[in-house]
């Protein structure tokens, strides 16, 4: 994916994010808008960094060096809301990817099926965070045990 459409896509997502802060400020659910609100300046965030990389010059010389391990972006149901124990919805590359996250859990809370709404809100409702994931393995899925319990380190921190 390019930066630039990166960034388009975490426009999208800060706008939709906002908007379920809103409907959760209107009917009255501060704890619901509150988290929702970290979860839009952890995007913030990240668009700050995706631009700034824009702007960066590229690295004269690079040196190939192939890492032992590498961040990974989780969105995690830690309030068992969507199952009866926490499983990961979303994963994205990169530890600036809350976006991707939790566009990614969108489409598993979809289940295939027409993505709603009520979907964004549930995804947007999840908690993300970065994990440091094994370089070589494959990104976890929703209910590996070892992601769950990396993530769930990474809140309590």
């Amino acid at each position: 994916m390019t930066t630039t459409k990166s960034i388009d896509d975490l426009i999208s997502a800060i706008a939709l994010a906002t908007d379920a802060a809103q409907d959760a400020e209107d009917y009255d659910q501060p704890g619901r808008a509150s988290k929702i609100r970290v979860q839009i300046r952890a995007m913030e965030t990240e668009l700050a960094s995706l631009r700034a990389a824009e702007l960066a010059p590229a690295p004269v010389e690079a040196q190939p060096v192939a890492p032992v391990t590498r961040p990974v972006t989780v969105a995690i149901d830690t309030a068992c809301k969507h199952a009866g124990a926490p499983l990961i919805w979303g994963v994205a590359e990169g530890d600036h990817a809350a976006g991707a996250a939790i566009e990614d859990a969108v489409q598993w809370l979809a289940g295939g099926d027409t993505v709603r709404q009520s979907h964004r809100r549930d995804a947007m409702a999840l908690d993300v965070v970065t994990i440091t994931w094994p370089a070589d393995e494959a990104n976890p899925d929703g209910q590996n045990a070892r992601a769950i319990a990396l993530a769930q380190a990474a809140l309590a921190v």
